[in-house]
């Protein structure tokens, strides 16, 4: 349902402020994706999670704040940096290492999560 969303999005090429301060909200929670289940070795707490965490508007703190927070949680729980991608539409988030916050970048991070078989 969000990813259709995002196509439409992608697709009209939308500037409207309000169209992308919902998706921000809505992207904000993050999309996250199992890719495995829990392995019985010590890092098994965090099982194999890949996430995508999306601020896409600078307009409000609130939306890097809640991004920047739920990655450093899923860190401290043992998912590896390297399968958190944290997106931000704010210059100082990312100096300190948050991807550019546009729909292809979102599209490419949530299309390039692995997936289960099944």
């Amino acid at each position: 349902m969000i990813s259709s969303a995002l196509h439409s999005i992608a697709r009209c090429g939308a500037p409207y402020r309000a169209l992308r301060r919902i998706a921000a909200a809505a992207l904000a929670l993050g999309v996250l994706v199992s890719s495995g289940a829990a392995r019985p070795e010590a890092d098994s707490r965090a099982g194999k999670w890949h996430v995508v965490l999306a601020a896409g508007d600078d307009a409000e703190r609130v939306f890097d704040n809640a991004a920047r927070a739920m990655a450093q949680r899923l860190a401290e729980a043992g998912v590896p940096a390297g399968d958190i991608h944290r997106l931000s539409a704010s210059a100082g988030e990312l100096a300190g290492g948050a991807e550019p916050a546009s729909a292809d970048t979102l599209l490419r991070d949530i299309a390039e999560l692995p997936a289960r078989p099944g």
